[in-house]
Formats: structure tokens, C-alpha cells, sequence
């Protein structure tokens, strides 16, 4: 029985889930939380520009004010990487 659910739990190999289509599908309020919490690593700097706004290639246009946003909404996985090896980083201080 711990194997069967150990199988079903844990194998996710399946799943389909698109990290680009998740991120598009976000409102601005929760689009701009997540890149803060997910892209701890990455610099949350305002943009040069007054306003950016960014087309990603799924063409939704969101409007953009710090770089962390930006490289959010460019390459999600990448910029959740990115966190996660400037975390991993931190700890080993």
C-alpha cells in the first residue's frame, strides 16, 4: 500500500502544466506577487523607462516596473532557477 500511494503521490511525470501559460494568466496584482516571491534572486530594481510594457511570445501585454518583473515574464522558469541557486547560495554562507 505505501508503494501504490507513493507511485500516485509522487509520480507527477504526467502533469500537464505550463509554467509560461500560468504566469500569462495571472492578474497584474498577483503576477507582480509572484515574481516577488518566486524571483527572490534576481535584482527588484525599477525599470530605466517610465513604462515598460512587455509582450511575451503567448501576447499578453503586461505592464512592467522592475527588472525582476521583467525577467519574470521573459523566462519564469529560468528566473525561478535562478532563485533557487541564489538560495541555495545564501545557505551555504
Amino acid at each position: 500500500m505505501n508503494q501504490l500511494r507513493n507511485d500516485l503521490t509522487h509520480n507527477i511525470r504526467f502533469l500537464d502544466f505550463d509554467l509560461k501559460s500560468y504566469v500569462q494568466s495571472l492578474s497584474d496584482k498577483n503576477f507582480a506577487r509572484a515574481a516577488r516571491t518566486l524571483c527572490t534572486g534576481i535584482v527588484d530594481a525599477p525599470v530605466d523607462l517610465d513604462e515598460t510594457n512587455i509582450t511575451s511570445a503567448q501576447a499578453k501585454q503586461r505592464r512592467t516596473i522592475t527588472i525582476r518583473q521583467v525577467v519574470f515574464q521573459k523566462a519564469p522558469r529560468e528566473a525561478i532557477w535562478f532563485s533557487g541557486l541564489f538560495a541555495l547560495e545564501l545557505l551555504s554562507l
